[in-house]
C-alpha cells in the first residue's frame, strides 16, 4: 500500500540556516542530503525516485493522506481471487519513519479456471454482523450493488508481483499482467469482463497498441470495434496505418484521424494531423466545412481568426464558425459562396447574424402581440413626454414600441415579455412599462420598472427578476423621478391612478387569501403578496 499505491509521500527535513540539512524520505525510509529545500516545495526522493514534498520538521503537522483503492490477485486452489482494499497512510513528524497504514478489504471476486466470476462484499447484513456476502458483478465499475452502496468495483493499483504465475495459470492470455505494468488503474474484474466480450482487446494489445488498449481498457463500454479477423480491418484502417499507429503509440484520437484519411482516400501529412490532435480537433468537429474546404485551408482560416479572436482556442472558433454558417442558412444566404463561408471576420459576423436573427424574431413576436393588442403601440408614444427624466447619473426613458419591451425581456431574461399581463395593463392605462438606465449608458437595460399612471412604482427588477444591493442608490433618483413627474400630471392621470391602485390592493388581498407563493429561485417558498407590497414604492414617499 505504502509503495504502491498511495501516491502522497513527504521527505521530513530540519531547517537549518546554511541550507544543507538530511531529510527522511516517508516512502522508502531512507536518509539523504538536501540542498536549501524548500517547505511544500515538491521534489524527487533521491533514494526510491518517488515524487515528494518537503516538509520542515518545525512546521509540519500529523497528515492523513487520502484514501486510495489497491487490487491484489492471489491464487486460491483451482480459483484466482481478486481482493479489493481501499487504505490511508497518517505521518507523524515524530516517527516520519515508520508510517501508520489503515487498510482494509472491501470486495472479493472469485474467478473460475473457465472465467466466469462470482462478486462478494464484506459488510453487515440481516443479524448485523459483518459477512462476505453475495453482491452483483460489475461490468463498468460504476454500478452499485446490493445492500451497502458503498462497496462497488473501484479502478485502482493492481499489485504486479503476483501476476505473472498467476498469467501462466488461470488468466492465461488475459493480458492482467501487462495492463498492470503500463502503470494504469483499473478494476480487475470490469478488466477481464471486457477481455471476455471484446476478444479484439487482446488483438490490440499483442500488436503493442498500448495507448489504445488503455483507453478502451478503462471506457470499454463505448468499443463499438468489429472483429473482422485481420486487425486493420477491424480497425477500420490499412496494414501500413497500423504499422504507423503502433509506432506512434496513438490513441483513439489519433485511430480516428487514420480511419477519416482511409474513408477519404488520401493521407495527411504528419504535421497537419498533429496540429488537429493538438487542439483537441477530431474529423467529425470538421464535417460542416469539409465539403468547401481542404484540411489545410481550414487549418490556414482558423490560424488567422485566432489573431482577430483573442482568448479563444481554436476549437472554440471551430464552433464559432458552424454556428455562424447554420444561422447564415436560416437567414437564406449562400453558403456555398467562399465570401460567405470564408468571412474575413468571422466573430463579428457571427454576432452581426445573432442580432439579425433576434432583431427578426422579435419582430414576428411584435407583430403577434399587435395581433392581440392593436392600441399597444399608440399608448408607448404617449408617455414619453410625462414620463421621461434623467440626472447625470440615471435616467428613466420609455419604449418606443412593443419590440423595445420584448428586447428588454429578453437581455434581462425577466417575464414582461412572456405573458399578455402587462401588455393588457399597458392597453387598460392601468400600469405602464418603463426603464431605468444608466445615463452613460442608455442603450444598456439596467432595471425595467412596472409604473402606475400617477408614478407609483410597482416592480422593480433586474436580471432573472432580482434586486441587487445597487438598487439602494438607484432608488433616490427613482424619488426623485417621482417628485418631477408628479408636477406633470393631469386630472385624467390621478384618475387613472386612483383606478390603478384599487386594482392593485384588490389583486394583492387576492394572492394573499390564495397562498399564492414563488416555488424558484432566491424567493422560493415567499408569499407573492409580500413580495409586490415590499417592492411597492408610492409617490406619496417622495413628497
Amino acid at each position: 500500500m505504502l509503495r504502491h499505491v498511495i501516491d502522497d509521500h513527504y521527505v521530513l527535513y530540519e531547517y537549518r540556516e546554511n541550507g544543507i540539512t538530511t531529510g527522511i524520505c516517508s516512502r522508502c525510509g531512507k536518509i539523504q542530503t538536501l540542498d536549501h529545500p524548500k517547505y511544500n516545495g515538491s521534489g524527487t526522493c533521491k533514494k526510491c525516485g518517488a515524487i515528494i514534498s518537503y516538509k520542515s520538521v518545525g512546521k509540519c503537522p500529523r497528515i492523513v493522506t487520502e484514501s486510495y483503492d489497491a487490487h491484489l490477485l492471489q491464487k486460491m486452489e483451482n480459483k484466482v481471487v481478486s481482493r479489493q482494499f481501499r487504505g490511508f497512510a497518517v505521518f507523524d513528524p515524530k516517527k516520519w519513519e515508520k508510517p501508520r497504514l489503515h487498510f482494509w478489504e472491501e470486495r472479493r471476486i472469485l474467478i473460475e479456471r473457465d472465467g466466469t466470476m462470482k462478486a462478494y462484499s464484506y459488510e453487515e447484513y440481516k443479524d448485523k454482523k459483518m459477512h462476505w456476502i453475495p453482491a452483483r458483478l460489475s461490468g463498468t465499475g460504476t454500478e452499485y450493488y446490493y445492500h451497502n452502496p458503498y462497496h462497488y468495483s473501484a479502478q485502482g493499483r493492481v499489485y504486479r508481483r503476483t501476476l505473472p504465475a498467476l498469467e501462466a495459470g488461470p488468466l492465461k492470455h488475459t493480458g492482467i499482467r501487462i495492463a498492470a505494468e503500463t502503470g494504469m488503474e483499473f478494476a480487475p474484474e470490469a478488466y477481464l469482463t471486457a477481455v471476455q466480450r471484446y476478444p479484439i482487446l487482446e488483438k490490440i494489445r499483442k500488436a503493442g497498441l498500448l495507448s489504445l488498449y488503455q483507453e478502451y481498457l478503462i471506457n470499454w463500454a463505448v468499443l463499438s470495434l468489429e472483429d473482422k479477423g485481420e486487425l486493420h480491418k477491424s480497425l477500420g484502417i490499412r496494414r501500413d496505418q497500423l504499422k504507423q499507429l503502433r509506432i506512434q503509440n496513438g490513441g483513439s484520437a489519433y485511430l480516428e484521424w487514420l480511419q477519416f484519411e482511409h474513408a477519404q482516400g488520401k493521407d495527411l501529412a504528419e504535421e497537419i494531423r498533429s496540429w488537429f490532435m493538438k487542439n483537441k480537433i477530431q474529423p467529425e468537429h470538421l464535417s460542416f466545412i469539409q465539403d468547401r474546404m481542404s484540411l489545410i485551408q481550414v487549418k490556414h482560416y482558423l490560424c488567422r481568426q485566432k489573431n482577430l479572436m483573442a482568448g479563444k482556442s481554436y476549437k472554440e472558433i471551430l464552433s464559432v464558425w458552424k454556428d455562424y454558417l447554420q444561422m447564415a442558412k436560416v437567414c437564406g444566404m449562400n453558403t456555398k459562396d467562399a465570401i460567405i463561408y470564408r468571412t474575413g471576420n468571422l466573430e463579428k459576423r457571427h454576432n452581426d447574424l445573432v442580432l439579425l436573427i433576434e432583431e427578426k424574431k422579435n419582430k414576428q413576436d411584435a407583430q403577434e402581440i399587435l395581433k392581440r393588442f392593436p392600441e399597444l403601440n399608440d399608448v408607448l408614444k404617449t408617455l414619453k413626454e410625462k414620463y421621461e427624466y434623467r440626472d447625470d447619473t440615471y435616467a428613466v426613458i420609455a419604449p418606443d414600441d412593443v419590440t423595445d419591451i420584448i428586447q428588454e425581456g429578453n437581455t434581462l431574461h425577466h417575464c414582461i415579455n412572456k405573458t399578455d399581463t402587462y401588455f393588457e395593463r399597458i392597453v387598460k392605462k392601468e400600469s405602464f412599462l418603463l426603464f431605468l438606465r444608466k445615463t452613460n449608458d442608455l442603450e444598456t437595460p439596467y432595471y425595467t420598472l412596472e409604473v402606475e399612471p400617477g408614478g407609483t412604482i410597482r416592480q422593480k427588477r433586474t436580471e432573472y427578476d432580482r434586486q441587487n444591493k445597487d438598487l439602494e442608490k438607484a432608488s433616490i433618483f427613482l424619488k426623485q423621478w417621482q417628485h418631477v413627474i408628479r408636477k406633470r400630471l393631469e386630472q385624467t392621470d390621478h384618475v387613472l391612478a386612483g383606478k390603478s391602485r384599487l386594482l392593485r390592493m384588490q389583486e394583492i388581498k387576492k394572492l394573499r387569501e390564495d397562498q399564492v407563493a414563488i416555488h424558484q429561485d432566491i424567493y422560493h417558498g415567499e408569499l407573492l403578496a409580500d413580495i409586490l407590497e415590499a417592492d411597492l414604492m408610492e409617490i406619496e414617499e417622495a413628497a
